[in-house]
């Protein structure tokens, strides 16, 4: 199956970073709907593993939290190979929206 790694550069340091990023994998989820099912999400440290199935394909991947990034490894199967880049965008834009620095 073939892998995809997206990384998002940060500034927060690693342990604000997965407190904003906790939050990350049930939002992208409920953005999706009716289309997922079968969520597992669990954190192994500064790693959260993750799965699902979406419109009956099944993704796994973790997501890795650096003092400085953010970057996730994701399986996508062939099928969804056509969405590589849209949803590599998308998880990149929830990453890079959670990771805002605020002033």
């Amino acid at each position: 199956m073939p892998e995809f790694v997206t990384s998002v550069p940060h500034a927060l340091g690693q342990a604000q970073a997965k407190t904003r990023l906790e939050s990350v994998l049930p939002r992208l989820i409920e953005g999706f709907g009716d289309n997922v099912s079968d969520v597992t999400g669990e954190w192994r440290s500064n790693e959260l593993h993750y799965g699902f199935v979406a419109l009956g394909m099944s993704i796994k991947g973790r997501l890795v939290v650096e003092d400085d990034a953010a970057h996730v490894h994701s399986q996508v199967p062939f099928a969804a190979m056509l969405f590589r880049g849209r949803i590599e965008q998308e998880i990149k834009t929830h990453l890079s929206n959670a990771l805002r620095a605020t002033t």
